[in-house]
């Protein structure tokens, strides 16, 4: 029986040696990202990703913003943010309100009904203990306050997280194109190993 790489060879198409070792490349190595594509597609000359440059350049830009900005930008900013935190810690606890108020009203129907036999028994402690660890984890130990940065310090904090994600990204770059030319160096030694191959 064939398989997808014997295929033509099985159906009597005419498939050199080259193009044969060539479809089974894709198994291995640097075209390993490529088994579910077509066999027909051509191995290409990979690119590094652009997605880390791309990173890159929008950290640059957002710094060139904060190393540019006064600190009575800073502040308009910092309240701009405070502001819109106070408004959804407000809404988040409204929700909590509301959530806690399902959860014990439930919890209070639970903890009254009356299990049928004892074998229901453990269905009721089940169902008890789920609402109280759901209480816990969703409605209590959500007092954290909102705090309004001071607009120096919102500067420097941003600025030392840009120039850290700054290195990040040309570290992660260039991994992207060292892995590229190790993925092309492989393709052009086999290339070049099959061109005494028919």
């Amino acid at each position: 029986m064939p398989t997808g790489y014997t295929s033509e060879i099985y159906h009597g198409e005419a498939v050199s040696p080259k193009e044969y070792i060539m479809k089974c490349a894709r198994a291995f190595g640097a075209t390993v990202s490529m088994r579910e594509e077509p066999l027909s597609t051509e191995i290409p000359q990979f690119e590094p990703s652009s997605f880390y440059q791309n990173a890159l350049n929008t950290e640059l830009k957002t710094l060139d913003r904060y190393l540019n900005m006064s600190l009575e930008e800073a502040a308009v900013e910092v309240e701009n943010q405070y502001q819109t935190k106070l408004l959804q810690h407000n809404k988040d606890v409204e929700a909590r309100k509301h959530l806690l108020k399902r959860y014990k009203d439930t919890l209070d129907a639970v903890e009254q009904w009356s299990p049928p036999t004892k074998e229901h028994c453990d269905l009721k402690k089940f169902a008890i203990d789920q609402l109280k660890r759901s209480i816990e984890a969703d409605c209590e130990g959500f007092s954290r306050t909102v705090v309004k940065e001071d607009p120096k310090e919102y500067l420097e904090v941003r600025i030392d997280k840009i120039n850290e994600n700054i290195e990040r990204y040309k570290e992660m770059h260039q991994e992207e194109i060292d892995k590229a030319n190790k993925r092309n160096e492989w393709v052009n030694k086999l290339k070049e190993s099959l061109n005494d191959l028919l």
